[in-house]
């Protein structure tokens, strides 16, 4: 919005929106491409509850609980509640050597998970949480012990540049460890975050103009391209190693760096991106957070009210349906305005493929081909087969989720073979033999 200039949120926002489903975001500000109350909405949103999940949902509260406030996610007691359950349910899933386990104490478990739990309950102690000191030391001594005995690397390392980090934010890293691994292996870390992970701990102990080598070395390794089909085991991507640098920049001030020219590539990323992780959004909140702190500027009117800084809204369909909603600039410079509508579509989208061909198949329980699920009667019982093939396999871990149509319910989830799959001898076969009279269904 230039000086001067206005917009208005209608109801044509929801145009293409089944009636009474929509809302709508609204953020101001010199970094309101961020969209930062859409992206809390949507963690609010995400529906799982593995360590990783857990943390990346309320990390961005711990500095954003205003703004998650403001667009109804809660009062302050019931965010701090969320926090106070989410740090609950990490602890659930220590382990005895004081790792993580990603479902439980004794699930996988590795060190850039470990490290990124940790980073959270530093956090959330930071910013006044009760985390209890034997869990919280038994945490710090397991990243102690793995760097410790971690073997030497010409390429990688991203686990234990965040477990280095963590250590210098409780103050035990060692500096000569700290030191070493710019000197010796800056070069062959294998993420720009790890790199600026580097470069925090080494700011933490004072040590700025290593500090700089190590943030100038992830800046410049945001730029190299990026290989989608790599696999990366600390869940990482461009998009929130560009977000990860940016918030720790933003924190710790490496000099040299511009901030703004960098959250612009963020959200030019972010522009591109068909889907986003729960990494990619937390962090990527993460850096809003920080970088509000140096931001409050400009003036504008929302509805009439006056208002600085950088300004979230959330409106419920209805709401702009009673009354429109008018933004002026007031400012003597223009400034971003990021509008996100949430809602049912009216037409259904059509059946795609995005990465992953998904295939379902209803069979009897004797192996029989269901052709019309539509012809069913009460107590019916299915075997649903799902095949999946990867058209292109990027980096990552998947989860495929298939929900139940209404009406139905699972009879067995286990499909363990002690609970009667065993049974389903015939599900042995590779392909079907009606693959010519179905019809395919393509989802992502």
């Amino acid at each position: 919005l230039e000086p001067g200039a206005s917009a208005t949120l209608d109801t044509g926002h929801f145009a293409s929106m089944v009636p009474h489903t929509g809302s709508l975001t609204l953020a101001l500000g010199p970094i309101a491409r961020l969209d930062v109350p859409e992206l809390l909405l949507a963690l609010d949103r995400y529906p799982y509850g593995c360590a990783e999940q857990v943390s990346s949902r309320v990390l961005p509260l711990l500095y954003l609980n205003e703004v998650a406030h403001t667009i109804g996610l809660g009062d302050d007691a019931a965010l701090q509640q969320r926090i106070r359950e989410a740090i609950a349910s990490l602890l659930a899933k220590q382990n005895s050597s004081g790792g993580f386990g990603l479902w439980g104490p004794f699930s996988t478990s590795d060190l850039w998970l470990d490290s990124y739990v940790t980073e959270f309950l530093l956090r959330a102690r930071a910013e006044g949480f009760e985390v209890p000191e034997q869990a919280m030391t038994r945490a710090l001594d397991n990243l102690s012990n793995q760097v410790s005995y971690a073997a030497d690397f010409s390429s990688g390392g991203e686990d234990i540049a965040y477990a280095l980090y963590d250590l210098a934010r409780a103050g035990r890293a060692a500096i000569g460890d700290l030191r070493y691994y710019l000197e010796a292996r800056l070069d062959a870390f294998g993420s720009p975050l790890a790199k600026a992970q580097l470069g925090a701990a080494l700011a933490l102990y004072g040590d700025r103009t290593r500090a700089t080598t190590a943030f100038e070395a992830a800046i410049a390794g945001l730029a190299a391209p990026e290989d989608r089909r790599r696999y990366r085991n600390d869940y990482g991507s461009r998009l929130r190693d560009t977000a990860g640098v940016l918030a720790l920049a933003a924190e710790f001030e490496p000099a040299g760096i511009d901030l703004m020219a960098l959250a612009g590539d963020l959200a030019d990323q972010r522009d591109r991106a068909k889907y986003t992780s729960t990494q990619e959004d937390a962090w990527t909140l993460v850096a809003a957070a920080a970088l509000a702190r140096d931001t409050a500027d400009g003036s504008v009117t929302i509805g009439g009210e006056e208002l600085t800084g950088s300004v979230y809204r959330r409106y419920d369909q209805e709401e702009i349906e009673a009354n429109s909603v008018e933004i002026v600039n007031l400012g003597n410079r223009a400034t971003e305005a990021k509008v996100s509508v949430t809602g049912i579509p009216a037409v259904p989208p059509e059946a795609s493929s995005d990465g992953f061909t998904i295939i379902r198949d209803y069979y009897l329980p004797d192996g029989s081909w269901v052709d019309d699920i539509s012809r069913i009667s009460q107590n019916d019982r299915f075997v649903v087969v799902l095949t999946m093939s990867a058209k292109t396999l990027g980096s990552g871990q998947y989860l495929v989720v298939d929900p139940l149509p209404a009406g139905f319910e699972i009879e067995n989830p286990d499909l363990s073979a002690g609970a009667g799959v065993a049974d389903l001898a015939w599900l042995a076969v590779d392909t079907p033999t009606h693959v010519e009279a179905r019809t395919d269904s393509h989802v992502a």
